[in-house]
């Protein structure tokens, strides 16, 4: 991405325009109504398949927020949608890449799971930002995997800007969050769940004020790499945590 004010950003994101209130409309997915039962049961396959521990569930604050996981696993927004429970879920929508909003399967997993929203990292990124933006002016929150793809390894990957851009201008909290074990049970290209444990971690939410004081005085994007930046420090912490459980 190349270097720019704030006003350039958030002239590509529609942030100086009215939040586009049919957005929910457009996202809204037919299979909610299984919503609840598709819950239900994955909450009793995971006992049975692959046991969750949850450590700072605590640190999720009142929408709109943005949470962001690492990317091991087709399974990570079920699971982490899962331990957050229903009253932050329905309020939550993801970005998701084409390749699950595109394939038949996947799409409806993942459409059955959360209204998500579809965004094509290489083709149109900011197009799916700006429904993230407009989603989080209307106070509600979105889950942006910040490494832009799934890990083919389970190591963290180098994290992409667009979720400093978008926590900066739209001047809502990233909650960090590192997902253990996932990986081991679904990994990509895998077509059946292995047995497993997982532990789910939240950290502390970043507050993006210090960040927005130095967009005054300081590049907008080396600022929104900034909080980019703490963002894959805090999620390491929690890997460092997450390492001694299980």
């Amino acid at each position: 991405m190349a270097a720019g004010t704030s006003s350039y950003w958030r002239k590509l994101l529609g942030l100086d325009q009215p939040a586009d209130k049919d957005v929910f409309k457009k996202i809204h997915s037919p299979h909610e109504v299984l919503r609840p039962l598709f819950y239900f049961l994955f909450g009793l396959l995971s006992r049975l398949l692959f046991p969750i521990k949850v450590y700072g569930i605590e640190n999720i604050p009142k929408p709109p927020y943005i949470i962001s996981p690492n990317h091991t696993s087709a399974l990570d927004f079920a699971v982490v949608a899962l331990c957050i429970g229903p009253k932050h879920r329905k309020q939550l929508y993801p970005l998701a890449s084409k390749f699950f909003y595109d394939h038949l399967f996947p799409r409806f997993f993942m459409r059955t799971a959360a209204n998500i929203v579809r965004i094509d990292t290489d083709q149109a990124f900011f197009p799916a930002l700006r429904e993230a933006g407009s989603i989080l002016r209307l106070g509600r929150s979105v889950c942006i995997y910040p490494e832009g793809t799934r890990s083919q390894t389970g190591e963290l990957l180098p994290f992409k800007v667009g979720v400093g851009i978008l926590a900066v201008e739209a001047n809502v909290p990233i909650v960090p969050v590192y997902t253990k074990g996932i990986y081991e049970i679904l990994p990509s290209g895998a077509l059946m769940f292995r047995p497993g444990k997982i532990s789910i971690h939240f950290g502390k939410p970043i507050d993006p004020k210090p960040y927005i004081g130095k967009i005054k005085t300081t590049q907008a994007y080396d600022v929104y790499k900034e909080i980019t930046d703490n963002l894959r420090a805090e999620i390491l912490k929690l890997l460092d945590k997450a390492r001694h459980i299980y």
